[in-house]
């Protein structure tokens, strides 16, 4: 009896974890990055993380996911907050586009407040600070 309630129960476990979007859609130095919408993901750090992590994981993502160009900037769409794709406590949200999204450009520079931004390819340096490990 025990044999069979036990597969059942992994499966539903299983389902019940990927339709909450556990899983990230990129995954780079302990930073996870999800798609909030067509124009907007988010980079999710776990743990504690520098910011130079997130950047770094933000261009990768861009470059490899979504295709962008390395002299495209990247724009921060919102500063720290709570991941609307996770529930976790801290995240910062990206663009590529800020007139897809009614962004406010500001200064260049790697700040997180909304409007900042810098190029893909500067942003990409910021990995040449970080060991790289495989997550």
């Amino acid at each position: 009896m025990k044999t069979l309630f036990l597969p059942a129960a992994l499966a539903v476990v299983t389902q019940a974890t990927l339709a909450s979007g556990a899983t990230p859609d990129f995954v780079s130095n302990r930073v996870n990055i999800n798609q909030v919408n067509a124009n907007v993901f988010e980079a999710i750090p776990r743990g504690a993380t520098n910011t130079d992590r997130i950047w770094c994981a933000a261009s990768e993502y861009a470059v490899r996911r979504l295709g962008a160009d390395w002299r495209q900037s990247l724009y921060v769409e919102r500063g720290y907050g709570r991941s609307v794709t996770t529930g976790r406590p801290t995240s910062v949200q990206f663009t590529l586009d800020p007139k897809d999204t009614g962004l406010a450009p500001r200064e260049s520079g790697f700040s997180f407040q909304a409007g900042a931004n810098v190029s893909i390819q500067l942003a990409n340096t910021r990995c040449a600070e970080i060991p790289f490990r495989m997550d």
